[in-house]
Order: C-alpha cells, then sequence, then structure tokens
C-alpha cells in the first residue's frame, strides 16, 4: 500500500499519501472477512454478518472508484467523499467486531478472541487521530499522518498470525488430551476385563475345579475300599464337571472376542446350543428373528451376559419344563431390544417359587447390563421369560 501511494502521489501530486487510502481498504476488506468467518458470524451473529457482506461490496465498489477518481483526476470533493464513507464504513467494522470480540471474551469466555480486542482498539485509535488531524482538531502534520498510515496495516497482520498460531498450538493440546484419555478409556476398559475375566474364572471354573478335586479324592477313597460302583459314579461326576468347564472356558473365550459383537453371532451359537439341547430331549426348537436387528452391535458385556442369561433359559427350560415346544425370539419395542423365551411345558407358580435354577443368577446379570428382566409363568400354561434391553443405533 505504501509503494503503490508513493507511486500515485509521484503521478498525482494532487492527492499526495491519500492515495494509500484506498488500497490499505483492501486489507481492511480482508480483515473483516477473515473475521466474519474466525467468529462464525453467519450462524451466530446474522445481523453483523450481513453488515459485514455488505460493506466488503461497497469496500470494492469504493475501491475501484478511488482509484479510478486518482487516474482520470476527478474532482477533490468526490474523492473526499469516497474518502470519508471509506472511514465511516471501516469504523462501523471495526466497531462490529470489537462488539463481538467483547462477547467471545467476556461472555463466551474464549480468550483466544482478546488479540482481536487489542487491535481494534489500536487500529480505531490511529482512526480517530487521523481524523482530528485531517478535519483541524490537530495540527496537521505530514509525518505523523504517514507514520500513522503506514503502522495501522501492521496489527491487521500480525494479529491474525498470533491467533493462527494459538489455534494451531490450542488443537495440538487438545489432539494430545483426547490421545490421553482415549488411552486412560482404553486401560480402564482393559482393566474391567481383565476383572470380568478373572472373576468368571473364579466363579464358575473354580468352583468347577474344586468340584472335580473333591470328586477324584472320593473316588481314590472309594476305589481303595474296593466299592468300584460308587467310585464309577465319583468318575462320571468328574468327567461331566469337566465337560461343563470346557463348555464354560469356550463361552469366556468367546465373550472377548472383538469380531464377535454383533447380535448375529450370539444367536447363531444359541441357535447350535439350542437344537443340541432340545433334541436330545424330543423338544421342537424354533427361533424367530427380526433380521435387521442381528447387525446391533453389542459391548463384550453385553454379548457375554445376554449369552448367558439365554443359554441358561434355555437349559433350565430343557430340564424342568418338560415341554416339548421351545421358542426363541427377538424383535424391538421402542428404543429397546425384547428378546423372550417361551415354553409351552407345565408351568409353576412364580411367586411362590425359589431362585434357584439360574433364576438369581440370570436376573444379576441383566441388572449388570442395564436390562430388564422378567418371567411369566403359571401352572398348565408354560413359562415366557422377557429381556428388555436399551440399544443406542
Amino acid at each position: 500500500s505504501g509503494y503503490c501511494s508513493l507511486y500515485l502521489w509521484g503521478n498525482f501530486p494532487a492527492f499526495e499519501e491519500n492515495a494509500a487510502i484506498f488500497l490499505g481498504a483492501a486489507c481492511v476488506t480482508c480483515m473483516f472477512e477473515l473475521c466474519r468467518n474466525v467468529f462464525n458470524m453467519k450462524q451466530h451473529y446474522r445481523h453483523l454478518n450481513t453488515f459485514l457482506v455488505f460493506y466488503s461490496l461497497l469496500n470494492v465498489f469504493l475501491i475501484v472508484s478511488g482509484v479510478l477518481l486518482l487516474v482520470y483526476d476527478i474532482t477533490i470533493s468526490a474523492y473526499s467523499v469516497t474518502m470519508a464513507l471509506l472511514y465511516l464504513l471501516e469504523i462501523a467494522g471495526y466497531i462490529a467486531i470489537l462488539y463481538v470480540s467483547v462477547i467471545e471474551v467476556f461472555v463466551k469466555k474464549r480468550i483466544e478472541f482478546v488479540w482481536f480486542i487489542f487491535e481494534i482498539l489500536f487500529i480505531l485509535s490511529l482512526i480517530l487521530v487521523i481524523i482530528l488531524l485531517e478535519v483541524g482538531k490537530l495540527e496537521f502534520n505530514y509525518r505523523i499522518h504517514s507514520y500513522i498510515l503506514s503502522i495501522g496495516p501492521i496489527p491487521q497482520a500480525i494479529v491474525p498470525m498470533i491467533f493462527l498460531i494459538n489455534r494451531i498450538l490450542s488443537a495440538l493440546k487438545k489432539k494430545q488430551r483426547e490421545i490421553v484419555e482415549t488411552k486412560f478409556i482404553g486401560e480402564q476398559k482393559l482393566l474391567k476385563e481383565r476383572l470380568r475375566f478373572s472373576q468368571q474364572l473364579h466363579d464358575d471354573i473354580g468352583s468347577t475345579l474344586s468340584g472335580v478335586s473333591m470328586y477324584s479324592y472320593m473316588a481314590n477313597n472309594l476305589m481303595e475300599q474296593e466299592q468300584h460302583q460308587k467310585a464309577k459314579e465319583s468318575i462320571q461326576v468328574i468327567q461331566r464337571s469337566a465337560n461343563e468347564m470346557v463348555d464354560k472356558l469356550n463361552d469366556l473365550v468367546w465373550s472377548v472376542n472383538p469380531n464377535e459383537g454383533s447380535l448375529q453371532q450370539i444367536f447363531e451359537r444359541l441357535r447350535q446350543y439350542g437344537s443340541d439341547m432340545c433334541e436330545a430331549k424330543g423338544i421342537r426348537f424354533s427361533m424367530q428373528i427380526n433380521e435387521p436387528l442381528l447387525q446391533v452391535p453389542l459391548t463384550e458385556e453385553q454379548r457375554f451376559e445376554l449369552y448367558l442369561i439365554l443359554k441358561e433359559a434355555i437349559n433350565n427350560a430343557v430340564k424342568y419344563s418338560h415341554a416339548n415346544s421351545l421358542n426363541l425370539a427377538l424383535n424391538k419395542s421402542g428404543y429397546d431390544l425384547l428378546v423372550t423365551v417361551e415354553d409351552n411345558g407345565e408351568g409353576f407358580d412364580v411367586h411362590n417359587a425359589r431362585q434357584g435354577n439360574g433364576l438369581g443368577n440370570m436376573k444379576r446379570r441383566a441388572e449388570d447390563i442395564g436390562a430388564l428382566f422378567s418371567i411369566g409363568s403359571a401352572i398348565g400354561k408354560g413359562t415366557i421369560l422377557k429381556l428388555s434391553l436399551r440399544i443406542t443405533q
């Protein structure tokens, strides 16, 4: 702007260094456009955004007009009016941005915008001094006037650079915090899975191993006492316990497999289990599945607990219901997954029933994953188990 001003001053001496005002106005327009985007005025300050858009368009027109006035040597009065309009528009624009900056800093607590407050107050001070010089309120001095015009663009160049550097540093710090938080969440999740895994090993596998150890000791004593039939019965208990332990270990390993995270894998596994169990007792096993729901992802805990609840429900129905038909269904009720296990067996009195046969375990597992668990039954009318689990997708 300064170099162009010197060139124009040399060719059109009547206008002196004021030619820089029109060229500097182009920089101001860019500054206002930057502020519109940085403050996201289109969304948060719509009226001011409209004003600055209008300013930018009018400013371009005035810049072109001012340069043409210089080149074609139009009257001083026309030039003065154009320059005055530029001053007024710039002052109005800067005040608008100052207002937004104050709101962002002191109301919304976005400290990074404090640089704009300092910059605009500095520029408005310079503009005020220039106006006072040109209207004669201050003794006019060409050197001071030129210095002010020269240093005016400096903050407009420095402040956006400071702001940009600050934004980059803030983004890097935010990314670093996200990495630390993600790592912490991952560690917490891993710790939770380890605790669940160890608890499951202790509760299920540990108790089964204790039973195997006890029956092994009994079988050994019975063999020494030549009570072969009782020793054989103990060995058969050991065999069943070992098979049960292998089954539990398979379930536990399956539950932590990251590739088995949807309902589809759960119900494929339950289909195989239910078919095998029911076939041995001559029970017809069926499944009614709302196919789109099979793609709903579940957490490892939800997957494992849901599978064990339904597996226990199928096991109880096969062993104790004396039914000839068993149905497993998956549907959706509002925002909830609704899973039912229903048989046509002899039923039982729900109010007087003991919490045996795994009912207590099923309720506890349902509570652990935030699911609603209920059993409906009556003597001679079969049994239906309902499990309702809230889904987010």
